[in-house]
C-alpha cells in the first residue's frame, strides 16, 4: 500500500513537471505567450511604456516595433528593436545576449531649466550583478536626440559589453 502511495506521488510530482514545463514553454516560446508576459509585465510594472507590435518570442528571438516611453525626465520613440540571447546560459549563472539593437530612434529630452556648469564628472556607479553578463552586439541605427530646440543625429552606434562583478567593459 504505501509503495502505491509512492508510485502515485511519482506519477504525480512527473505530471506536475510536465505541466510545468508546457506552461512555461507556451509563456516564453510563443509569440502570443511573449505578447502576453510583455503586456502583463508593463501593466503590473505600472510603466510608462506603449509597444505597438511585438513578433517572435522570449527564446528565439524578440523583435518589437512602435515602443513609446514617455514621463516627466524623457520621451522615447523605437521603430524596431530586437532582442536575441542565449537562456540556456542562465543555469550555468551566466546571461548571454548575442544581440541588442534598435533602429529609427528618437529621443525628447526636455530643455535644461537652468543652464548649471558643471564642476567635474560624475563617477560612474559600482554595480555588483549577480552573475556575469555579456553583450556581444549592440546596436543603435538612425538615433536623434532632441533638447530644447537644439537636435543632434547619430547615424549608427556599435558596442559590446561585459559585467563580471563589479568589473565592466566595454569595447
Amino acid at each position: 500500500m504505501i509503495r502505491r502511495w509512492l508510485t502515485r506521488l511519482l506519477y504525480a510530482l512527473l505530471s506536475l513537471f510536465v505541466v510545468a514545463t508546457a506552461v512555461l514553454y507556451a509563456l516564453a516560446g510563443t509569440a502570443p505567450g511573449t505578447r502576453w508576459l510583455l503586456d502583463t509585465a508593463i501593466r503590473l510594472g505600472d510603466l510608462p511604456l506603449q509597444v505597438e507590435r511585438s513578433a517572435g518570442s522570449l527564446l528565439g528571438g524578440l523583435d518589437l516595433y512602435g515602443i513609446v516611453w514617455h514621463d516627466a525626465s524623457a520621451e522615447l520613440h523605437i521603430a524596431h528593436a530586437g532582442l536575441r540571447w542565449r537562456p540556456l546560459d542562465l543555469l550555468a549563472g551566466k546571461l548571454h545576449l548575442d544581440e541588442v539593437n534598435a533602429s529609427h530612434v528618437l529621443l525628447v529630452i526636455p530643455a535644461a531649466q537652468t543652464n548649471k556648469a558643471q564642476t567635474g564628472a560624475t563617477p560612474a556607479p559600482r554595480i555588483a550583478a549577480p552573475l556575469d553578463v555579456t553583450l556581444a552586439r549592440f546596436d543603435i541605427r538612425d538615433l536623434i536626440v532632441v533638447q530644447g530646440a537644439q537636435a543632434w543625429r547619430i547615424g549608427s552606434i556599435h558596442a559590446r559589453a561585459s559585467l563580471r562583478g563589479t568589473r565592466p567593459h566595454v569595447g
